[in-house]
């Protein structure tokens, strides 16, 4: 994810989709974590930008393409994924793309840093999409 390098380019986070055992890693190096999910542990998401809820696949009539129609202007000063998942141990994983730490005045959303950001994160969202569908179709059959 773009907005996640530092200034010398160096990658901070990372996520690796695994089709054949349906597992997704969730890879921090800033912080030294690593964590992988199951696919049908996957119940739904929100992303937050700036403290406000942005898109939701959960009852708030949004889904992938409701970020195609945030606003454009401004600073994102934090933008944050968070997936809840079917674990008492782990009930939700918080994926942070854009800190408050990572940029003194926030990314800018005109650049193409930011563009490419949402871009890659909308991809991710729509993978998380058909990750919940094929779990409900799952439970269904």
């Amino acid at each position: 994810d773009y907005a996640t390098f530092d200034q010398d380019t160096s990658v901070k986070k990372f996520v690796s989709i695994d089709t054949i055992d349906r597992k997704i890693a969730f890879v921090d190096y800033k912080k030294g974590n690593l964590f992988v999910v199951n696919f049908f542990d996957v119940l739904n998401y929100e992303i937050y930008e700036n403290g406000a809820i942005v898109s939701s696949s959960v009852g708030l009539g949004m889904g992938a393409g409701a970020l195609f129609f945030g606003s454009t202007s401004g600073l994102s000063n934090e933008l944050k994924l968070i997936i809840r998942l079917n674990s008492y141990e782990y009930p939700h994983i918080v994926y942070d793309i854009v800190e408050p730490t990572d940029f003194n005045s926030g990314v800018n959303k005109n650049t193409q840093q930011y563009r490419d950001c949402i871009t890659t994160l909308q991809e991710f969202v729509s993978f998380l999409e058909v990750v919940r569908n094929q779990n409900q179709k799952a439970i269904t059959t």
